[in-house]
């Protein structure tokens, strides 16, 4: 019994586990239905019973005013004969105000609703859509323009139904489809799938839901997370965790380990199986890399000398009587060629090398350079020659450099060679100055005179003293009317607007809607869409109206008498769905905390309650094996009990003549061991013997026992060998003994 009762606490904890840690509410589709309305037309602007939906008719039988509607659909489930009271099972939205122009359509820009669907779609369905016309009164009711009825069949998908509706006075066109949300697939949107390149998948979804591997990703699994190769690896396989990736045997590499790898040190060597190293031609050694033919494939030698292969990649050169050297470049007599310059003098003290003695001015290495050339006034363009101990110095102009000034300096820009506002560019080796208009020259130094081009934009060049001036048309500026002031060119102004010139600019006067700098934000306040005096104000998602006492609704056209019949309108729907969603999501958090708290109450409820019945459990396996306690000792209680009442009657009289030894409960041994003695004797005199000695000698004494259920007292005469006892839980006192 208690078995099954703790099996049973254990299956409701797991239960109430299962629910606390899975609160999440189950949803049975993940379906869209969306509806967009493509035009409505109403050509005689009449009721469904057939009067002006706007005031009386006129004399010729035509109606007058606007009929200003709004549509509601209800959509239900399918039934075979249409009740158009039956309510709207599946959803219902409506569309804001529509305003009828002339011809009788109305204008429906912007009318799409969607809905997200709770439910597992069923693929038909009935559909009423109402038109009706508002009251224009306060204490007037709303009037029924038109009523269309239609059953219809959609199954889920991304193409949409166009749908056409019409009675005798109206027509309707709309389109409608359900779609599945993102990453839902299936006639039911049952099926998820979500596009992954990553370490748990390489996949994309089709059109169907079914996963499609990525290029280089397959080979039968489920994610498509093995990697294929393309070409087939000769000796190795394919990695298997990036695409086309060959994990090579040892001693093979290349995009599909068809390369072999030589020994390792090879130099000028090749190899059919790993670890060879096949020689070039014209190599040797173990590792290839000895030139057996150095002189054909080098040819050190030089000035014709003649190249000898030594071996190991060693040659050597026979040189000509002229030069000298490993290589034979270096002459013998560089002096021949007289390499000393300015009419130095080659002098050859050792073979190979030489000197040259400069004549009176010059020195350097082959007397190259000049050391008094300030005398020549050989400093270019315009430098000043400074005498130096060492030779000279040139001072350059702004604008060179170099020894001699003789280089244009890159950098003259800094120092604004440019005359007359030019512009200077710098160049590899020069600058250029771009000059304005009127000046020329190459640093901009000339004022030109007036031209066929002077002036831009069909100005008038007037000539000055020291310069030209351009007489502008209107709408442009500068000096040579080169700044275009007509703006409205540009069409900067957007949505019809119109564009007028300014002195500073440009002005866009809007059309009805819009205002904005270009008239490129729409205002919905301008087409005044607050009725009943109510105020228009705009917001980030479009505008509000501030009602007056009386009116409500969200164009402030319904009383306070018809609200309960507008709940809605198609401007709120998506502020409703989006309430209705922060409202699940608040229901959610709220689940998920309360069942967590009664998931840890109940877990201690469960605890205490496993603790309570291990504790009673334990408790009653006492209790069944106390009996077995005494079985385990090796005395017998109750001869044990007799003994000390003896041995106390003994002792408290003491009219024995031997002392007794008092043997208590608590003293005998817990439990007989194995081979163990027996236990001590219970009297110093009497040995193991739980009975009196016969040869004791006790005088004959009278003892009263007290009856424990009438009270009344009895007297017993105590000889040598008879005896009468009181009970073991009742003491023995002097009161209860009479001599």
């Amino acid at each position: 019994m208690g078995r099954l009762y703790l099996k049973s606490i254990t299956a409701t904890a797991l239960l109430l586990i299962f629910v606390a840690v899975f609160p999440q509410r189950v949803k049975s589709s993940q379906g869209i239905f969306e509806l967009d309305l493509e035009s409505f037309e109403n050509s005689d602007g009449r009721e469904i019973s057939g009067g002006c939906c706007s005031g009386r008719p006129r004399a010729n039988g035509s109606c007058p005013g606007n009929c200003t509607v709004y549509l509601h659909f209800c959509i239900q489930h399918y039934q075979a004969v249409v009740d158009v009271k039956t309510s709207c099972t599946f959803f219902a939205f409506q569309t804001s105000l529509l305003v009828r122009n002339i011809s009788g359509s109305y204008n429906v820009h912007n009318q799409k609703m969607t809905v997200d669907l709770p439910f597992t779609w069923p693929g038909q369905f009935n559909m009423v859509v109402e038109a009706w016309h508002p009251p224009e009164e306060k204490d007037s009711g709303r009037n029924l323009v038109e009523q269309f009825v239609a059953q219809r069949q959609l199954g889920v998908g991304s193409k949409w139904t166009e749908d056409t509706l019409f009675t005798s006075r109206s027509t309707l066109r709309i389109k409608y489809r359900v779609v599945c949300k993102p990453h839902y697939y299936g006639s039911q949107c049952e099926k998820i799938c979500r596009d992954r390149d990553d370490k748990f998948g390489h996949f994309y979804c089709a059109e169907d839901g079914t996963l499609q591997c990525l290029p280089g990703w397959g080979d039968n699994t489920t994610y498509c997370n093995k990697a294929l190769c393309d070409r087939e690896c000769i000796h190795g396989q394919c990695d298997g965790t990036t695409p086309n990736k060959c994990r090579c045997q040892v001693g093979w590499t290349g995009p599909v380990c068809e390369i072999c790898m030589t020994h390792p040190g090879c130099v000028h060597g090749r190899c059919n199986i790993p670890n060879q190293c096949l020689c070039d031609e014209g190599w040797g050694g173990l590792l290839c890399n000895q030139d057996l033919n150095y002189c054909t494939n080098h040819k050190p030698c030089q000035h014709g000398g003649t190249c000898t292969n030594t071996g190991q990649g060693n040659y050597t050169c026979s040189c000509s009587s002229d030069f000298m050297g490993r290589d034979c470049e270096i002459s013998k007599d560089p002096c021949i060629h007289n390499p000393c310059e300015n009419g130095g003098s080659c002098e050859n003290p050792v073979e190979g090398q030489y000197i040259c003695k400069c004549a009176t001015g010059y020195f350097g290495q082959h007397c190259e350079t000049w050391a008094n050339i300030c005398a020549e006034n050989t400093c270019v363009n315009g430098g000043s020659c400074i005498q130096d101990p060492n030779g000279f110095i040139c001072s350059c102009p702004v604008g060179y450099k170099g020894l001699l000034c003789e280089e244009i300096d890159e950098n003259n820009c800094q120092v604004y060679p440019c005359l007359n506002g030019g512009i200077c560019v710098n160049s590899s080796n020069s600058f250029q100055c771009i000059c304005k208009q009127g000046t020329s020259g190459s640093r901009c130094e000339n004022a030109a005179h007036c031209s066929s081009n002077s002036c831009k934009n069909g100005g008038t060049c007037v000539e000055l003293q020291d310069n030209i001036t351009c007489i502008c048309p209107s709408g442009f500026s500068g000096r040579y009317c080169q700044f275009n002031h007509n703006k409205c060119s540009l069409n900067p102004c957007a949505n019809g607007a119109t564009c007028y010139n300014l002195l500073d600019g440009y002005k866009c006067e809007c059309a009805a809607g819009y205002f904005g700098q270009n008239c490129n934000l729409f205002d919905p306040c301008v087409s005044s869409p607050c009725l009943n005096g109510a105020s228009c104000q705009r917001t980030e998602k479009g505008f509000i109206c501030q009602c007056l006492s009386g009116y409500r609704g969200d164009r402030c056209h319904l009383t306070e008498i018809n609200w309960n019949e507008f709940p809605s309108v198609a401007s709120n729907v998506s502020h409703r769905i989006s309430k209705e969603e922060a409202e699940k999501n608040k229901v959610d958090v709220v689940l998920i905390a309360t069942l967590s708290c009664v998931f840890v109450v109940v877990i201690l409820i469960i605890v205490c309650l496993i603790w309570c019945l291990l504790r009673r459990r334990r408790c009653h396996r006492q209790q069944v094996d106390k009996p077995q306690y005494a079985k385990d000792c090796d005395f017998d209680v109750e001869e044990e009990r007799l003994q000390n009442e003896r041995n106390a009657m003994h002792m408290n009289y003491k009219q024995c003549d031997m002392p007794q030894k008092i043997v208590n409960e608590l003293d005998r041994v817990p439990a007989k061991l194995i081979n163990e003695a027996q236990p001590k004797v219970l009297n110093n005199e009497v040995n193991n013997k739980k009975i009196p000695d016969k040869s004791l000698k006790c005088s004959t004494k009278t003892l009263q026992k007290i009856d424990n259920t009438s009270g009344s007292s009895v007297r017993s005469l105590i000889s040598d060998r008879s005896w009468t006892f009181l009970p073991i839980d009742q003491s023995i006192t002097p009161q209860a003994m009479k001599f």
